[in-house]
């Protein structure tokens, strides 16, 4: 549970320009092909499978939709239910940061319709491994990590353990023969 949160806060790390960039590469790891006509990957298809006569594929039309602060309303769930009629689609997913309002999650009772908020978002990212591709988009991605790590917090742990080594050598046998006696 904790991963899923320390991931919901990283996607709003996510710049705003980018989290459609994100959410298509998020859908190319799970194993789609990624066409996006508008070459903004704004709105964008995604087609898995296919390619035999025994197997079919899969086409979504996914619509990230960055949002800090505010949930995601009806409206915004029927511009893109509106797209759907262009394409051959055969499921419309709508991917946001936040929530989706009462009205927008009842968008979710029609058949082809998927709405993910930032909980479920999370969810996916951890059920198919996507937190190497989150970590290329978010500032702390996982090298600045790594580098803070390696040249701040284990610096810090190294001084601590020499400056608390004699202390545990001094006191704490010390303690153990009071605590036997």
């Amino acid at each position: 549970m904790e991963q899923r949160e320390e991931i919901r806060e990283e996607l709003f790390e996510i710049d705003t320009n980018e989290f459609s960039d994100f959410v298509a590469d998020l859908w190319e790891h799970r194993g789609y092909d990624i066409d996006d006509a508008d070459g903004r990957r704004a709105t964008f298809t995604a087609t898995k499978g296919g390619g035999g006569l025994l197997r079919s594929s899969t086409t979504e039309l996914v619509q990230p939709l960055y949002r800090e602060g505010y949930k995601v309303d009806k409206s915004d769930v029927n511009r893109v239910l509106d797209l759907r009629w262009d394409d051959d689609i055969d499921e419309i997913v709508v991917v946001t940061t936040t929530e989706f309002t009462g009205g927008a999650r009842k968008q979710e009772n029609r058949e082809e319709v998927t709405v993910l908020n930032g909980e479920e978002l999370a969810e996916l990212i951890v059920d198919e491994g996507g937190q190497r591709v989150l970590s290329t988009y978010t500032p702390n991605g996982s090298l600045l990590k790594g580098l803070v790590w390696l040249f701040v917090i284990l610096p810090l742990k190294l001084v601590w353990f020499i400056f608390a080594l004699p202390f545990k050598l001094l006191f704490g046998s010390g303690s153990e023969s009071q605590s036997n006696t």
